[in-house]
């Protein structure tokens, strides 16, 4: 069925009413791959990307409706081999598996795996400081009591 898919259907957010876009134009006969989504600030790319995320499975809960449909503007059900091959790159993709560290010319771009390797040091960095101001803590409420033990028993002492 993702051979015949050309057309979105979707509503809600930038768009409130139904509203049929050719993403994957097929008016040669040819079908299209890929497609690019570009537009002016506030103009519905990222409804439309939100749209396909719901088409994919995912729970958008801004999207009221979002349907593929083929050349003839007909519903196409596709399977969920289908679904996981649609892939977006938005803001969200971007958020989550990009990272740009330093600036300039000097700045380092990890992407994927590493940029989520990224995410995980920083935690286990503050991790590592809390655990480090719980050792502190408990330091210093020992020394409190060794303190404390030493007067009492230089107490009994005398």
């Amino acid at each position: 069925m993702l051979n015949e898919f050309s057309s979105i259907r979707l509503q809600g957010a930038n768009f409130t009413a139904v509203t049929n876009l050719p993403v994957l134009d097929s008016s040669d006969g040819k079908y299209s791959k890929a497609s690019l989504v570009y537009g002016r600030n506030g103009s519905g790319k990222s409804t439309i990307a939100k749209a396909f995320r719901k088409i994919k499975g995912e729970d958008i809960p801004t999207i009221i409706t979002a349907n593929t449909l083929n050349s003839t503007d007909h519903p196409i059900t596709l399977s969920g081999a289908e679904q996981a091959s649609i892939f977006v790159f938005d803001e969200d993709y971007v958020t989550a598996n990009v990272r740009i560290e330093g600036s300039g010319l000097g700045s380092i771009v990890m992407l994927g795996e590493q940029a989520d390797l990224t995410v995980q040091i920083e935690q286990a960095e503050k991790e590592l400081e809390q655990a480090e101001t719980l050792v502190k803590s408990t330091g210093d409420t020992l020394n409190e009591y060794q303190i404390d033990l030493s007067r009492r028993f230089d107490t009994i002492k005398r």
